[in-house]
């Protein structure tokens, strides 16, 4: 779905608290016009009172809203009502990645191997779809998670994880996080975020790699940590050893984690995608299947353990707003798609066309096969001008160097082909 100006106001039902945390409060809602259960996630208080936040939340959540993937959850609709803001999601019913891990650690136990390097690919290629949304033009939005951590995967019963809170991203320099403060989980921030240099996708291939470490080896990177020594080993990247850690792990593995971890930013995998290929190949060589079952499964087997341990954290916390009614404007979001900033960003919906050429609405979803076609090669750091590049029109992607290959073949075959038949025909 992606998120489109609403003519009149929507109303929300808030029912029980889902979580809390330093962002604020996530409920379980509904609305009379939309079919389905949602998350609805209040805000701090604190930031919902400044009024030049609202643009910027409202402009981060618009483009957010266009990453259409299987693997990141879906921004539905956002507002601000009662002076807080609002941020309306797709409900995924399951834990997230960080609770399963507790509740194996609790066993003494590890998460499969197969099911962890399933897991850490399927993130990488969320992560991949929005590192590579791009403008019409071809220039890249820019967007950056800066908090993958295993708190925001969450994991439905179905088997399919998927990341959360993207809208909070790094958007091309512009962020929600003000000066001086620094984003993102300290124990799998990358160096250069924790030293408040400039950032980007490399960014979010250390923290994956931060995850997957976590997931191999049940702990964390940095672990045991004052404040003040953790977040100076965090900026020099001063991590102890990953063969040292997990010696008993395949060497190829390690060799991937290295690689993903490494201080140096150009000495990381280049994408997401290229990352993603890499334990690709890894499981492929060792023959690590997976399937969703097989993580439905995982899920099944630690949600009792969650459960109760969920109800122990919020038996005493309903949340202030629960059994509320909160009525989100639709002057904000009509105001939003009018602005002039925005359009060289959403225009692209507008323009771009279904495979059968015909134009593409604004607010139609993305085809099954829109969706497969081949990308760009993986981005390139420090990134080359868009003049450098061959663009095209669809979805302002790039053309992949394999489609122009496969033209140039077909073009000279087919030439070859006519030159042959001319030549029969002037022979015989």
């Amino acid at each position: 779905m992606v998120l489109r100006a609403r003519s009149t106001d929507r109303i929300y039902h808030l029912h029980r608290l889902i979580a809390a945390g330093g962002m604020g409060e996530v409920y379980e809602a509904s609305a009379p016009d939309i079919s389905r259960t949602v998350a609805v996630k209040r805000m701090m208080e604190q930031n919902a009172t400044d009024e030049n936040l609202l643009p910027l939340f409202l402009r981060e959540m618009l483009v957010a809203s266009t990453l259409e993937h299987h693997n990141i959850v879906e921004v539905i609709d956002v507002g601000k009502a009662k002076n807080e803001l609002f941020l309306v999601m797709e409900l995924v019913a399951g834990p997230t990645l960080a609770e399963i891990l507790e509740a194996y650690k609790s066993r003494s136990a590890r998460l499969p191997l197969n099911v962890a390097c399933g897991l850490a690919m399927q993130i990488a290629q969320g992560l991949a779809h929005a590192h590579e949304r791009c403008q019409p033009d071809g220039t890249p939005l820019g967007i950056v998670h800066r908090d993958v951590a295993p708190e925001n995967v969450l994991i439905g019963h179905d088997g399919v994880p998927k990341l959360v809170d993207f809208g909070l991203a790094k958007l091309n320099g512009q962020d929600l996080t003000q000066p001086g403060i620094i984003r993102g989980r300290p124990r799998s921030l990358a160096p250069e975020q924790a030293r408040g240099d400039p950032t980007d996708a490399r960014a979010d291939i250390f923290a994956l790699g931060a995850t997957l470490f976590e997931m191999v080896s049940g702990e964390c990177l940095y672990p045991q940590e004052t404040i003040a020594t953790l977040l100076y080993r965090v900026a020099s990247g001063d991590y102890e050893p990953i063969g040292l850690r997990i010696p008993n792990a395949d060497p190829g593995l390690i060799a991937i984690i290295e690689k993903a971890l490494s201080p140096n930013v150009s000495a990381r995998h280049r994408s997401a995608r290229q990352f993603e290929r890499a334990l690709g190949s890894f499981r492929a060589t060792r023959e690590l299947r997976l399937t969703t079952q097989a993580i439905a499964e995982v899920v099944h087997q630690t949600w009792p353990t969650i459960v109760e341990r969920r109800h122990e954290v919020m038996q005493h916390n309903e949340g202030e707003l629960y059994g509320q009614t909160i009525v989100l404007p639709a002057d904000e979001l009509k105001l939003l798609a009018r602005a002039p900033s925005l359009q060289g960003t959403l225009q692209k919906r507008r323009r771009a066309t279904t495979s059968n050429g015909r134009p593409h609405s604004l607010n139609a979803p993305l085809t099954r096969a829109a969706r497969s076609r081949p990308r760009f090669e993986e981005a390139q750091f420090p990134q080359r001008s868009p003049s450098s590049i061959p663009s095209r029109a669809l979805f302002g992607c790039r053309w992949n160097p394999a489609d122009r290959l496969y033209t140039t073949v077909i073009t000279l075959t087919a030439t070859l082909f006519l030159g042959l038949l001319w030549f029969i025909s002037r022979t015989y």
